[in-house]
């Protein structure tokens, strides 16, 4: 035999003995006949975990651990945002690849595959980017078009289908908010012209709701005679929080005489100011007022004002001991829902009994708007 058949026929040999080597196997005799039964390799542990949200923009990375008990496998790790890897390998453990670039709101896919010569196995693995301030969406007019503009900001507005009323009948003015922060909690009063016209109904929007959250919503007091809404504010109830755009109040009024221009403002001067915040802290905000137009041609001639009914404006305690009992002491309390612990071990347990519940909120709620500076 010439030595290249002789090499050719060792390599052979070594490819046979590698792929048994891979292969996990058990034999059984019955009837004389041996059977082999192998297991793919395990994929687990990926980096970041399949489906996550808010994952860092900074991420340079991404993991899966391989196992094999064959000891001789091979894999791939690809992506249209890798720089994609393909390697043999004989040891157990992570495996990487590394992101070229990622994009802030946005979702991306990778995939992985792991084949030990005998058998294979796969993954799809997703995740969804963070805002990290460089999107932002804003509406160009009140009532118009919603359009992309590279800005780094809280941004809360007025919205509705038109700034100009010319029939007569209810009209809807709404809140929007698009944000850059992940968002737990918000607060605001409002003022308007209350000779043009008067608040007939309040309600929560959906910038939390839509997302499965439960809210504490108060729709604060409403005074159509001095033209102002007070205290309106919402929180997330228990662990959460969201960073998308949506709604965080609508309103309905009814107009009051034909022809009148009205303001509608974020009042700053009132306490609370409007606000929004995380788990934590207070976060910037940037908001805009508007202006609505009457021209109305078919107003009625006796038509008269009914006065919408009045809400009682509550309060709550200085939970977070800053002086000032406001919203982030209902944030506060709304984060620890439901932990248990010694009576009193933490502020949120206002009334000493061992857990954070609805009736630590309900007690706090009887002081809001306290100043003890």
């Amino acid at each position: 035999m010439k030595m290249i058949e002789i090499l050719l026929l060792i390599a052979i040999i070594a490819i046979a003995f590698t792929s048994l080597a891979s292969a996990s196997y058990h034999t059984s005799t019955f009837g004389g006949s041996v059977v082999i039964q192998n297991s793919p390799p395990v994929l687990s542990n990926e980096t970041p975990e399949h489906e996550l949200q808010g994952v860092s923009v900074s991420t340079t990375e991404v993991s899966v651990n391989i196992s094999d008990n064959g000891g001789f496998f091979n894999y791939t790790i690809e992506g249209s945002f890798l720089n994609d890897v393909s390697e043999n390998v004989t040891t157990n453990g992570e495996k990487n690849a590394t992101i070229i670039s990622i994009e802030p709101l946005t979702t991306y896919t990778w995939y992985v595959n792991a084949t030990d010569n005998i058998s294979w196995t796969n993954a799809t693995y997703t995740f969804v980017t963070e805002n990290d301030g460089s999107i932002h969406y804003t509406s160009s007019t009140f009532g118009g078009s919603v359009t992309i503009t590279e800005e780094g900001e809280n941004e809360m507005y007025f919205t509705g289908n038109e700034s100009t009323i010319t029939s007569y009948g209810l009209f809807n003015i709404s809140v929007y908010l698009d944000p850059v922060d992940y968002v737990k909690a918000w607060e605001f009063s409002i003022d308007f012209n209350e000779s043009a016209m008067e608040l007939t109904d309040i309600a929560e929007g959906d910038f939390f709701t839509k997302h499965g959250y439960s809210t504490l919503f108060v729709d604060g007091n409403t005074s159509n005679d001095n033209g102002t809404i007070l205290g309106i504010f919402s929180l997330i109830v228990g662990q959460g929080n969201t960073s998308e755009a949506g709604y965080l109040l609508n309103m309905t009024f009814r107009p009051l005489v034909a022809q009148s221009t009205s303001s509608i403002n974020f009042n700053a001067s009132t306490e609370p100011p409007p606000g929004i915040t995380n788990e934590t802290v207070y976060l910037n905000l940037s908001f805009t007022n508007a202006t609505i137009t009457l021209d109305i041609t078919d107003f009625p001639s006796n038509s008269s004002s009914s006065p919408v009914w009045k809400i009682g404006h509550t309060s709550v305690y200085d939970v977070s001991l800053n002086m000032i009992v406001g919203l982030t002491d209902l944030t506060n309390i709304a984060t620890n829902y439901k932990e248990t612990g010694a009576n009193g071990w933490i502020n949120a347990d206002v009334n000493d009994d061992g857990k954070v519940s609805l009736s630590d909120l309900t007690m706090v709620t009887t002081h809001y708007g306290e100043d003890y500076t």
